[in-house]
C-alpha cells in the first residue's frame, strides 16, 4: 500500500503594489544631519545622503523645513577644524621636545610656515624700494624695430 501524502495548498498573497502611502520614511535626527553635513570627508550631498541612508531629495527637504541645519553644520565644521589644529599643535610640541633632531627641525619649519614666517615667495625691488626699471629698446633705432617688427608678422603669416 503505497501512502499518500497530501499537500497543504495555499494561495499566495498578492504583493502590494508599491505607492508613497505603504513607503515609510527612514527618521533621521536633526544632530546626525548636523553631524554629516559638518564631516570634511563627505563632500558631496550623493555621500551626505548615503552616510544617512535617505536619498538626496530627502536631505533637501529636510535642510529647507529647518533652515539653521547649514549654520549649525557650519558652526560644529569650524569648532572641528579649530580641534584639529589644535591637536597638531600639541603633536608638532612633542616632535619638538621629544623628537630626534631631523623630526625636530621639520616641525619647527612647519610651524614658522603656518604662521607666515617662513615663504617660499622673494620679492625683488629696484633703487630706494622703488619699481625695478626695464629698457626693452635698448640702443635698437626706430627702423631697427621696424625691420623686426616685419619680420615677425611675416613669419605669422607665413605659418
Amino acid at each position: 500500500m503505497a501512502s499518500v501524502i497530501k499537500k497543504k495548498v495555499t494561495k499566495a498573497k498578492p504583493k502590494k503594489a508599491v505607492t508613497k502611502s505603504n513607503v515609510t520614511r527612514r527618521r533621521v535626527t536633526r544632530e546626525a544631519v548636523v553631524e554629516v553635513l559638518a564631516n570634511s570627508e563627505l563632500t558631496s550631498r550623493v555621500a551626505q545622503a548615503k552616510a544617512l541612508h535617505i536619498s538626496r531629495k530627502r536631505l533637501w527637504e529636510l535642510r529647507r523645513e529647518d533652515p539653521t541645519i547649514d549654520e549649525d553644520a557650519l558652526t560644529l565644521a569650524r569648532e572641528l577644524s579649530i580641534e584639529s589644529m589644535a591637536a597638531g599643535f600639541r603633536r608638532l610640541r612633542r616632535i619638538i621636545e621629544y623628537g630626534n633632531d631631523v623630526a625636530a627641525v621639520g616641525a619647527i619649519k612647519l610651524l614658522a610656515q603656518l604662521r607666515g614666517e617662513l615663504t617660499d615667495k622673494h620679492e625683488f625691488a629696484g633703487a630706494g624700494g622703488g619699481p625695478i626699471e626695464v629698457n626693452v629698446g635698448g640702443n635698437l633705432s626706430d627702423e631697427d624695430v621696424r625691420r623686426i617688427a616685419d619680420a615677425v608678422s611675416a613669419g605669422r603669416s607665413a605659418a
